[in-house]
């Protein structure tokens, strides 16, 4: 039960991760539009919240909170190792153009880029 509720931490984080632009573009390629952002972060914390039930069935309402409280820190973690220092999925398929792009090019991207925003 104490893994389960490690996985659903470490779900609800990446989760809520893909749903900033930076990793989300850098994962995904793109922009997330804001349907996406809103379904992902739901789904984090979903995810965080549901979490608490196995570690409470895992150690009952004394030691359950302090077990879940560290499922959540190492699924962050995790989570952020991950995102951050996983190759990102434009960096190893050929078929995704290179981010090298001009700079004027990824300011106006990144300005239109604001989890529904829209220039």
């Amino acid at each position: 039960m104490s893994i389960l509720s490690l996985l659903l931490a470490s779900a609800a984080f990446f989760l809520l991760g893909l749903a900033t632009e930076a990793h989300h573009r850098r994962r995904f390629g793109a922009c997330p539009q804001a349907a996406r952002c809103k379904m992902l972060r739901t789904g984090g914390w979903l995810s965080l919240v549901v979490s608490v039930a196995p570690a409470v069935l895992a150690r009952g309402w004394i030691f359950g909170p302090i077990l879940w409280a560290g499922a959540i820190m190492a699924g962050a973690g995790i989570a952020f190792l991950a995102l951050n220092f996983v190759p990102a999925r434009a960096m190893r398929d050929p078929e995704i153009p290179s981010p090298s792009v001009s700079a004027s090019s990824r300011l106006c991207n990144g300005l239109a880029c604001r989890c529904g925003a829209s220039i």
